[in-house]
Formats: structure tokens, sequence, C-alpha cells
């Protein structure tokens, strides 16, 4: 038998795929039909997913024999935001062999070092010789099982072969990438293969998108769960004015796994494969009246407006208000302490807080107030911390740098320096105000958030975990004409150095009507909540700007007004005083070329002064509505107070 010489060569092209829908990931608006155990999924989408495929698969050593096997890997890689998608391996070309060649499919997360060695051979007689070769693979012990195998048909048309099928990997933003190593072998057959000498096969090897399909998914069963923990199965998911929410905790998915879309009422899940089940509970979102509950606070609401013109204490003070009072934020009822309270203490993440108000959104501010450990230090006199908050010691440590006092921003020289963030320097007041650069006070923040309090531990998770990210931090720059009361909105001012008088001017030194909704500055067109520019917020936040790093900031001069404290009057009766100065971020005005921003002043008032001046920093946080909160001594008395303070228990 003559000697087979032919040459086989199989070339991978780089090659970089957009896929589109696949059945893995789905986003969906449902509802539950007259049969309970089914979900009407109305669309599904992949979000861009793209399959990065590298490597070469060589078949091309030259003098082979039956029995010739060889190896090459190929790197697929995915590209995605934690999303599955599903492709095939196709190997794309021509094979005019008339013997098939057969494959073999391994898949490995690593990248392995396997090879084959063949030595050439021969059988029979010197009548009649058969020649082939003998192969051994080497290092394949780390590749695992094989997990597809079969032929490649003789053509001598382009065609495509499928090696392997519904392959699902799961994305992420930096590449998720799995191998594939590919055996080709040319059958040792017992017939007479010289049909296939000077043959052509050759092709490519690629991935191709699966099908678009929806998504196989059963609805076991659907609970709500009500602020009382007690479970109801439904037939229909709630809808999203009835104010659930999916609890991830208790939900779960079998063969996948499942989120939540609070913007779009949408449940996502990813699966590994069809036929895939889950069981749905909608936990009740807790509203400012809940948590007020929680935290038995119901029945200490007064029922009467105070007098903002005049300080509130609850004595030596223009007026006697003190307690617990209700107005309204953008987001509904919100609940606020005044004057010389002293059960809103907290203590958590090994800090002392002081509850500013509950957030029409339910979570509950809080302003630092002291570091565990240095009691002595604190705002309350120590012979007796719980009455009432007038101090007589130093307060030293109820702000995060005792020892150095910080400029609000280090330029005052143009109007843009008021703001917590600031544009490029213009006469236009939207350049100007855009959210670019952050203010020495912000950088200063949110460093001390990422290295004293982030990650600090609490219950068995880390400080963020309790941590609210959509509430916000409202440093109103609405620019006025004037600081009269026939002043009105005017973006004309703003710019570069035109004087300006700003929202909060406006309101608490001129009208004296402190105000906690945020959606003021529609210059940007800015008709809501989640347009308004003022609103410091997180990047994946529902709402505000969008522009900040850390969900921390300062108390606004509106907040201290509605606390008890007021512009130009003393006042060191109430809870925000603490016997130094520190920041506010609400804009004042700029006027002789200073910008100026509200602070706290030593004496207790709500006073301004330039921002490269410097005082001290309170931070701001907000605590997730579900936070769980109990009492340091749950049977003890005085609870709220300094000496038996809120503490954090969990989030449900």
């Amino acid at each position: 038998m003559e000697k087979r010489k032919f040459h086989i060569l199989v070339v991978i092209v780089g090659i970089l795929l957009i896929i589109g829908i696949s059945y893995a990931y789905f986003t969906s608006d449902f509802t539950i039909e007259n049969n309970p155990s089914s979900v009407t999924v109305t669309t599904a989408t992949i979000d861009d997913v793209k399959l990065a495929v590298e490597g070469t698969l060589n078949f091309d050593d030259r003098d082979i024999l039956p029995g010739h096997r060889n190896i090459s890997a190929i790197k697929v890689t995915a590209l995605s935001d934690n999303t599955i998608v599903e492709y095939n391996l196709i190997w794309k070309g021509i094979n005019e062999l008339e013997t098939p060649l057969k494959y073999y499919v391994y898949r490995t997360t690593s990248e392995e070092t396997p090879s084959i060695s063949c030595i050439k051979t021969q059988s029979g007689n010197a009548n009649f010789r058969k020649y082939f070769e003998e192969c051994e693979n080497n290092n394949f012990d780390n590749l695992g099982e094989i997990i597809y195998e079969g032929q490649i048909e003789t053509t001598n048309v382009e065609k495509n072969f499928t090696l392997a099928t519904n392959q699902v990997l799961k994305g992420n933003t930096n590449g998720n990438s799995v191998y594939y190593y590919v055996v080709l072998e040319f059958p040792n057959e017992e017939d007479n293969q010289n049909k296939d000498m000077n043959k052509k096969f050759d092709g490519v090897v690629t991935v191709e998108e699966t099908e678009a399909k929806l998504a196989d998914i059963t609805i076991n069963k659907i609970y709500t769960v009500d602020k009382t923990g007690k479970q109801t199965e439904v037939k229909k998911a709630p809808g999203e004015e009835e104010g659930y929410t999916l609890d991830k905790n208790q939900s779960s998915c079998e063969n996948g796994t499942l989120d939540w879309d609070d913007d779009n009422y949408a449940l996502k899940v990813s699966a590994t494969e069809t036929g895939t089940s889950c069981n749905l509970y909608f936990k009740k979102i807790p509203t400012s009246a809940d948590v007020l509950e929680n935290l038995g606070l119901s029945s200490k609401v007064n029922g009467t407006s105070p007098n903002f013109s005049k300080t509130a204490c609850d004595s030596g003070c223009e007026t006697t208000d003190k307690g617990l009072y209700k107005t309204q934020d953008d987001d509904g009822d919100t609940y606020y302490f005044r004057g010389s309270v002293t059960d809103n203490w907290v203590k958590f993440a090994e800090y002392y807080w002081r509850i500013i108000r509950i957030n029409g959104d339910g979570t509950i501010r809080l302003i630092y107030s002291g570091k565990v450990g240095d009691e002595d230090n604190l705002t309350f006199p120590n012979s007796n911390r719980n009455n009432p908050a007038y101090v007589t010691g130093t307060g030293t440590q109820v702000t995060i740098d005792s020892s150095t006092k910080l400029a609000f921003n280090t330029n005052i020289d143009q109007n843009r320096y008021v703001g917590y963030m600031y544009g490029s320097s213009s006469g236009d007041y939207s350049t100007s105000h855009k959210n670019d650069s952050p203010s020495n006070i912000k950088t200063k923040l949110e460093s001390w958030y990422s290295t004293n309090l982030e990650n600090v531990s609490v219950g068995g998770k880390t400080a963020k975990d309790y941590i609210d990210e959509d509430a916000g931090f409202c440093g109103d720059r609405t620019p006025y004409n004037g600081s009269s009361d026939t002043a009105s909105v005017d973006y004309t001012k703003g710019g570069t150095t035109t004087g300006t008088f700003y929202g909060g001017y406006f309101r608490l030194v001129t009208q004296k009507t402190p105000d906690l909704h945020c959606k003021r500055n529609t210059k940007s067109g800015a008709t809501t909540l989640s347009e308004d520019n003022d609103l410091y917020t997180v990047n994946n936040s529902k709402k505000g700007n969008k522009a900040i790093s850390k969900p921390v900031g300062l108390i606004n001069a509106d907040e201290v007004n509605f606390a008890g404290g007021r512009n130009g009057t003393n006042n060191q009766g109430y809870y925000l005083y603490t016997n130094f100065g520190y920041w506010t971020m609400s804009p004042f005005d700029f006027l002789s070329n200073f910008a100026s921003v509200f602070f706290v002043d030593s004496t207790g008032w709500l006073g301004s002064n330039d921002v490269a001046s410097t005082y001290s920093v309170r931070p701001v946080i907000n605590l997730k509505a579900d936070t769980k909160i109990t009492f340091q001594d749950p049977n003890g008395e005085n609870k709220g107070t300094y000496s038996n303070p809120y503490i954090v228990e969990g989030v449900d």
C-alpha cells in the first residue's frame, strides 16, 4: 500500500461577536395566569454580551497516516455584566476526504498544556503492508471528560459542522473565559484509504449564537410577606403600586439565580439550562410611618407645627419646641427631631450618631456624633449625659478630625465653588454648576467613609450593607436675583462672578420657611426628583444626580432649621449644638468675590462663611428602611438615649 500524503489545515480566525437574545437571561413584566404554575414572559434581553474567540486549531501535519491525531486549543471569553450567554462551537469549511474525520471536544476553565505524540508503524508481510500511526495522549488529566464527539462528514462545498451545542458562559466586565481542546483524528480504518490522497480539508472554527428563544421558567409559588413577617400565598405577583419588592434572601430558582429590577419592577433570572423553576417572596416596603412604629416613636409625634422663625429647645431659647414632628419631603411624610431631644441616639459601626429624621422613603438619616470609646469628649456633660442637651465638655470628638478643620473648597472667587461639586469657569449657570469636580470636603468625607466606616463589621456583615444608596443629600444651588421677598429664580445668575443668592438663603434668611423637598433646580429641564442636579446620589441610585462615589454627605441648612437652629441666633440647647463650628452642604450666596456656604457656628447659630474658612466635619448617612433596630438594653429605661441608644441588628 502506498504511503498516504495530504495536507489537512484548520485555522481559526480572530472574531468578535455581538450576541443578541438568549434564553438564559430575561427581563419580564409578568403576571400569573389562570394556571399558577406558569408565568407569562413578555420580553427577553441579553444586554450586548460580547464573545471573543482566539487561538488556532491546527491539523496541518504532513505525511500523516491513518490513526494520526492532533490537538489544539480555542479560548472563548464572555464580556458582560453577570449575564449568561448560550452559543454553539462550529467548524465551517470543506472536507473532500472520503474518510470522515473524527473529533473530540474537552472544556476546562483553565489553560492546560495537553499534547499528542504519534509513532508511525506498519503491519503485514513483504507482499502486503499496511502503514498507520499509534498515538498517545499526554497531560490530558486536567481536561476532564469529553463533552462532545462526532465526525466531520465528506462535503465538497462549504458547510457548517456543529462541534459542541448549547454551551453556556456567564460573562463579567473583566471577561470570563473557558478553553476548548479539540482533538481531530484521521481514523485507522480497515479499508484502503488511498482514495484520500491529495484531497482538500480546511475551514475555520468559530462560535455562533443559539436561536433566540424565551426562557422556560416555571413559578412554583408566590408569597407576600407583611411587615410582621407573616407569609401569604397569592396567585398573582403584587403590583408596584401595592408597595412590595422582591425579597431576594428568601426567593430562589432551581438551576439559576434571580435578581430584581426596582426601576422597571421586573424579575431577572439567570439560568444555566431551561426548565428553571422559582419560588418568589415579595416583602412589604416599609413606609416612614412603619419605621417610626418599629422605633417605638409613633406616640411621640407632635400635632402642631413649630415656629421656624425662632430657635428651639426646652428652656432658655425663643420657643420650647422639643420632640418629634412631621412634614413632607419628595418621598412623602418625614419625621424630624427638634430642640433639646435626648432620645435620638444610635450606636452603629463603632460610632455614635443622632437621628436627624426618618426620610419619606423610610430610610433613617443619621449625623455623626463621636467614636465609641471616647465618651468623655462627646457633647453631653460627663455628670449627666442624658439631661438635657447642654454641653459643658469640649465636644472635640463629634467631628471626624478634631485636630484639623477643613475648608469646604480651597477657592472662593467664583460662584461654582459654593457647590459640593462644581463645573468649569463660565458665565453660564449650567456649565459652572455641573458636577465635574469634587469639593475639598467631599474628597475628605469619602476618604473617611472608605477607611473608617464602609467595611466595619456589623452583625456579621459590613456597615455598607446597612447604608442606603438612594436617599441622597441635598445641596440646593437654585440661583435667585436678590435677597428680598420679591426675589425670584434667575438662571442668568450663578455664572463666574455674578452676584447670586441661593435657595437656602431665600428660604431660611428671607422667608424663614425651611423645606425638605429637593427638586428645585430645574435649569436642565428637570421635572422630577430623578433628574435633579442638586440631590447628590451614588451612581446606581434610582434618583438624583448620581455624581458621588460613596453614600455619605453632610446635613443641609434646612435640616438644621427644622432641628431648632436659626440664622443669626445663638442656641446652645438643641441637639445639633456641639461647642464648635461645622459645615452644612447648603450654598448661601456669592457676593464681593466670596463664595459662601451655611455652617453651624460654635455658639449654635446657623450662619455662613466663605468656603475657604475652616470648620469641622460631621458625616451624614442613611440607614436602609428595612434595618432592624433595637436598644442596647431592651429592658432598660431611657430608650434611645446616650446611655441606652438604638443599635442596629440587621437588615431584613
